[in-house]
């Protein structure tokens, strides 16, 4: 019986949840007890229904109500993969300075061992590659490149800290990428092309 409640209301919080019922899913904290930790058939908990859906609001409560962020589905992905590999840069600073907050390593490798931050690394590369053909302004693309590697520069200060190589490279180039936004109105794509080369070798 007590198994059966806990569906109930477990399933009530996906419904809200899933139709970004900020109050709704409020109200479910406030009036029933559940473990909110608890996870599907295939190992997704609350925290990934939200990312996935994108309801930043939501991400927030639960990360204030102490969710787990490390909770993998049946693929190795956290929420914070389901994040970055969306580009919902929002939602990964936030679930990333409530690790840090909370001192939870973000080095969490998905089934095809790959860490948020490899996955942002890739993502932003091909992101570059694919800019030069669409047929997209230099001034988008350099909106478009900005944002994911403003998320690239908060995992690898994360994981690597101040000193490393690879964020002194990745400040360096967040230094050229705001000189360029000052003048984002006449960029041209050569100049854009500059953070691709300031980007090269860097892997992990």
């Amino acid at each position: 019986m007590e198994e059966d409640y806990q569906e109930i209301i477990w399933n009530e919080y996906i419904k809200r949840i899933s139709n970004g019922d900020y109050e709704g899913v409020r109200e479910l904290m406030n009036q029933f007890a559940i473990d909110i930790n608890t996870v599907d058939s295939k190992g997704r908990s609350l925290l990934h229904v939200a990312v996935s859906r994108n309801h930043i609001h939501i991400v927030r409560l639960l990360l204030e109500n102490g969710i787990d962020t490390t909770l993998a589905d049946v693929n190795k992905n956290t929420a914070l993969h389901l994040a970055t590999i969306n580009g919902y840069s929002s939602i990964v600073s936030m679930i990333l300075e409530y690790n840090s907050l909370t001192n939870v390593n973000v080095v969490i490798a998905d089934k095809n061992n790959n860490s948020p931050f490899e996955l942002a690394i890739s993502r932003l590369k091909r992101s570059i590659e694919s800019s030069k053909t669409n047929s997209i302004s230099p001034s988008d693309r350099l909106n478009q490149i900005s944002e994911m590697v403003y998320d690239l520069a908060q995992y690898i200060h994360q994981h690597l800290g101040p000193n490393h190589p690879y964020t002194i490279k990745i400040y360096s180039t967040i230094d050229r990428l705001k000189q360029l936004e000052q003048i984002k109105d006449t960029v041209d794509n050569k100049q854009v092309d500059e953070i691709q080369d300031l980007l090269s070798g860097l892997s992990f």
